[in-house]
């Protein structure tokens, strides 16, 4: 994983970017490959080249962002199918791989990876959040919170 560095004030302009002279920035390079440059922080997944990271960490950054309220139920779902692609992805990376490679350490990882997505997404769509399973003494707006905090506290434990 690359390491941003965040620059106070740049001393010229950067060629091919929007940053002036004075303007703050941050900048990143990966081993084999160009400096990359952001005015804004950059997130876990731009900070990576493997292309699960990058997609699983967007999940996790969007669950993160979820709201409380009514369009919960259709965000969770989509953070579900999402997980199941992703899912479906290394699936069909292990599937693709010669058929002795497949049980290797590598083919292994790929099958533990979708396995954890998989679970995760039937956890996601396992939770009730349809409102006749709101408590007696419970306002909307709690039970919203109540079923955010749920969703967040569901961990992707993919290795």
């Amino acid at each position: 994983m690359a390491r941003a560095t965040f620059v106070q004030k740049a001393r010229k302009d950067v060629a091919g970017t929007d940053i002036k002279a004075g303007d703050s920035y941050y900048w990143w390079k990966f081993r084999f490959g160009g400096k990359h440059y952001s005015k804004t922080a950059p997130k876990r997944s731009q900070l990576t080249q493997s292309n699960f990271y990058s997609q699983l960490w967007d999940i996790e950054d969007d669950i993160g962002t979820l709201e409380a309220g009514d369009g919960l139920e259709s965000d969770v779902a989509d953070i579900a199918q999402r997980l199941r692609d992703l899912a479906q992805e290394c699936t069909d990376a292990r599937d693709n791989m010669p058929e002795q490679l497949q049980d290797s350490d590598t083919g292994t990882m790929l099958q533990e990876r979708a396995e954890a997505c998989e679970a995760a997404a039937d956890e996601l769509e396992g939770l009730d959040l349809s409102d006749m399973s709101k408590e007696d003494d419970e306002s909307d707006e709690d039970f919203w919170q109540r079923k955010l905090d749920e969703i967040q506290a569901i961990n992707i434990d993919a290795p």
